[in-house]
């Protein structure tokens, strides 16, 4: 069997998350410093050779957007053998 599955998530972060006076505040301001939304989009294809083997392959590209440095895309793949005894 040929199993195809996407898949798409997003991690927003508050921009006050790191602002409180403890513990992270250390007299420089923010640490949130970083992007502000990540979006990840996900496509994999599994193949069910049979109940005891399959191979998977996964793609995966994250966007980063927002705070003060620009942090180019993550882009991610994987290959895994599974066997089932």
């Amino acid at each position: 069997a040929l199993e195809l599955a996407a898949r798409i998530q997003q991690l927003a972060v508050d921009v006050h998350s790191f602002t409180t006076n403890f513990p992270y505040n250390a007299g420089h301001g923010s640490l949130a410093r970083g992007p502000e939304l990540a979006t990840a989009l996900t496509l994999g294809v599994n193949w069910h050779l049979s109940r005891h083997f399959k191979w998977m392959c996964d793609w995966e590209r994250t966007d980063f957007a927002g705070g003060n440095l620009a942090v180019l895309p993550e882009e991610l793949f994987t290959f895994r053998a599974v066997m089932v005894f």
